[in-house]
């Protein structure tokens, strides 16, 4: 946000109050997308998550999606009323110049066409995923700001142990 409101020194207790964050629980991007385009940021989400199959019945579908591990991971360590709150808060902003949902992935050449008009991509991985946990999920999101090449240049905005040394962060 410092890239867009570059005089506001964002603190955490601010960045947690932005997405929504509850001590011990999984934040999930609904409220955050919702408050960025509060802010009257231009927002463009890319998403093959199906939304309304979620509020429709969030078990099965991320069971679906997941499997029995995953969903009981997220439905466990998320506060799943306020989730399913925010999401529906999420789905009822309607379409605007500044706020479009596609249901598709973005690829690189759209996500290099976005970076050269200006944009940040916020991009959403598994992060267990990433630590060959292939039948765990844990969403975790990194900022896409540039490209040099066919490379991606990448914020990861993890967290760091208690010496201060980065964890769960990968290279750009």
């Amino acid at each position: 946000l410092s890239h867009f409101y570059p005089k506001h020194d964002w603190s955490i207790d601010e960045m947690d109050i932005l997405c929504g964050a509850v001590t011990g629980k999984y934040t999930w991007p609904y409220l955050p997308l919702t408050k960025l385009n509060e802010m009257k940021l231009e927002i463009k989400v890319f998403s093959t998550f199906d939304n309304d199959k979620f509020l429709n019945n969030h078990q099965t579908y991320l069971t679906e999606e997941y499997g029995e591990d995953g969903a009981k991971d997220s439905i466990q360590n998320s506060d799943m009323d306020a989730v399913l709150d925010q999401a529906r808060t999420y789905v009822s902003i309607p379409k605007h110049d500044k706020f479009t949902r596609y249901n598709k992935s973005h690829t690189p050449v759209i996500a290099r066409e976005l970076l050269d008009n200006g944009f940040l991509l916020v991009k959403s991985i598994n992060s267990q995923k990433l630590n060959g946990n292939d039948n765990k999920i844990a969403g975790h999101f990194i900022l896409l700001h540039g490209y040099e090449g066919a490379q991606f240049i990448a914020h990861d905005p993890g967290g760091n142990d208690e010496h201060g040394n980065p964890v769960h962060q990968y290279p750009n």
